[in-house]
């Protein structure tokens, strides 16, 4: 495989329309999780997913992670509820 560095020139860097037009230009995706262990059933919790106002991405994507301080969370397992003390990376 060939990859480009950050090193290389920045007109080596770009990709031409013609590698465009040959399916050489892909989209990628992002994807990311935020875990907790639920306290009582030691369950693992991606409280990103079970986020319907987006208050946990907008917390991340924004590096305001001690946004989530206090943040509760229903245990999707045993039904407990829990709060968010600190975000680690």
């Amino acid at each position: 495989m060939n990859y480009r560095t950050k090193t290389e020139q920045p007109n080596e860097a770009r990709i031409s329309p013609s590698e465009l037009n040959d399916g050489l230009c892909v989209d990628a995706w992002l994807s990311f999780s935020v875990d907790a262990e639920c306290p009582y059933c030691k369950e693992r919790v991606d409280i990103a997913r079970y986020d319907p106002d987006t208050i946990v991405a907008s917390a991340i994507f924004r590096n305001a992670w001690d946004d989530l301080k206090g943040y509760e969370i229903d245990c999707p397992s045993c039904m407990k509820q829990f709060v968010i003390g600190k975000v680690e990376y």
